[in-house]
């Protein structure tokens, strides 16, 4: 585990400060370290997903869902505009729920130890990290092969740190990974195709 990654827990926010500086903390953890940031934040043991680390994750939904709605909307700030980032927004929040509580409810079937409703909802949040890098993504668009293989490598980085965080809380192995996702219930699947709208939405 990384020095990042372990002392999450031990640098709780006590402070707005603080609070700052933890954020920096788990960002910086989820860039360089991402499989043990996530093991740290989905098991409660280790990083108590109270109000604090609810807000950091939620504040993490929500800013880049903003930047990225903004970056789509060419900075207009006409009505229209206005309406189609508060939904993006919106849609942002609904997908990191959805993606929360499935991940919640599978960890109570398979009785995975040290995981909560809590840190399903703060280790998901922290998978939305890579939104923030979509606009300058999108900048390099002008440059065909190269923008398209950014902006791929950034979809695949999205849906990569979503398989860490199901991996992370539940245990898994690949095998039985693999066997998840080819056997995942209708509800997971069209999570998954919302989150892939989404996603898509934003770059077009």
């Amino acid at each position: 585990m990384t020095d990042t990654a372990s002392k999450l827990e031990a640098n709780k926010p006590s402070s707005q400060t603080a609070g700052i500086e933890q954020w920096a903390d788990v960002f910086y953890g989820v860039l360089v370290a991402p499989g043990q940031t996530m093991n740290v934040l989905a098991d409660a043991s280790q990083y108590k997903s109270d109000g604090m680390a609810f807000i950091l994750a939620f504040i993490t939904v929500m800013t880049s869902t903003l930047v990225a709605a903004v970056g789509a909307s060419g900075a207009d700030m006409g009505a229209i505009s206005q309406l189609s980032i508060a939904f993006c927004m919106f849609f942002g929040v609904l997908v990191w729920s959805a993606l929360s509580l499935l991940l919640f409810v599978l960890s109570r079937l398979v009785r995975s130890p040290n995981h909560d409703l809590g840190s399903a909802f703060v280790v998901t949040g922290w998978a939305f990290l890579p939104v923030y890098f979509i606009n300058p993504a999108k900048c390099l668009l002008s440059f065909p092969l190269i923008g398209w293989l950014v902006v791929a490598a950034l979809v695949l980085w999205i849906f990569i740190l979503q398989w860490i965080v199901y991996q992370a809380t539940l245990k898994f192995s690949l095998k039985r990974m693999i066997a998840l996702v080819l056997g995942l219930p209708v509800l997971y699947k069209l999570t998954l195709l919302c989150g892939l709208i989404f996603v898509l939405a934003i770059f077009l």
